[in-house]
């Protein structure tokens, strides 16, 4: 599968009139005076959790992901999404978005609008200072998401703005001086798994990710396995990955093993193990 991935340098542009805070309140500075001048231009302030920003608006054409292009410095990843219309032509408007980072997680999610209902690009995987993987997924809703997987020794930053026309989504991510560990999501080359992350954990006991896997089924090691809802298959160019999920009412105590099986449409299986330390 062809992937549009390729590296350049973008300007940044300073507070963007499209992008809208989430809040009355500025998000929380992370001073870093290490980070390389991708992350060191500008005025737009760093955010350390939650929804980092709200862009786009009504009026928009954007209909599919059609890049996902990656430029990294000391300390500091950048990853530009862009977009096309229905026809294939460079879109001018991007709808309602919402950037959300997820350090528990280990994820900066991208909440893309209905009106993006396809992609080209299915992933792409980065050496970056932060961001290791970015992941096009499409959601048990319908929707599609853009998760960027992170990894990092320490606390992480991250912003987010439009810029340009047609409109690009530009995201800066950081390591930031202060705050724990941030490692990426447990998994392999064709399955992640976000919750729950390894270490203690209590019931009911919701298992989430995605996978391009054909078949997913959950359980604790030596019980019983359940078959998890999955999104379903889109005929897209690009085949996004399928968010999958499932639910353990109860079970085992103490230290006991996820497993998450899965199995391609050719019949080749794989296992994935989460230990928990469960009541």
């Amino acid at each position: 599968m062809a992937l549009g991935v390729g590296c350049g340098t973008l300007a940044p542009t300073p507070d963007p009139p499209q992008t809208v805070p989430p809040s009355t309140t500025a998000p929380p500075r992370v001073t870093d005076t290490t980070a390389g001048p991708l992350c060191a231009t500008g005025d737009l302030a760093f955010s350390d959790e939650g929804v980092i920003a709200t862009v786009g608006g009504d009026g928009a054409d954007a209909a599919a992901v059609n890049e996902l292009r990656f430029d990294t410095e000391l300390r500091c990843d950048r990853l530009v999404i862009g977009f096309a219309t229905s026809n294939g032509s460079p879109a001018s408007a991007l709808g309602p978005t919402v950037i959300e980072l997820l350090p528990s997680l280990g994820i900066l999610r991208v909440s893309l609008p209905d009106g993006v209902a396809t992609t080209s690009v299915s992933e792409a995987t980065v050496d970056g200072s932060v961001i290791a993987q970015a992941v096009v997924v499409r959601m048990l809703d319908g929707t599609l998401a853009i998760d960027l997987h992170l990894d990092a020794t320490q606390g992480v930053a991250a912003r987010s703005f439009l810029v340009g026309s047609p409109p690009r989504l530009v995201m800066d991510v950081r390591a930031g001086d202060d705050g724990p560990q941030v490692s990426r999501p447990s998994g392999d080359a064709d399955t992640v798994v976000l919750t729950p992350r390894g270490g203690v954990a209590d019931y009911p006991l919701v298992v989430n990710g995605y996978t391009r896997a054909a078949a997913v089924t959950v359980g604790l090691s030596g019980g019983t396995m359940v078959t998890a809802v999955r999104a379903a298959e889109v005929a897209d160019e690009g085949t996004p990955w399928a968010e999958f999920e499932a639910t353990i009412p109860n079970g085992l105590s103490g230290t006991v093993d996820l497993v998450v099986d899965t199995a391609s449409a050719d019949g080749d299986t794989s296992r994935i193990t989460v230990l928990l330390d469960l009541p």
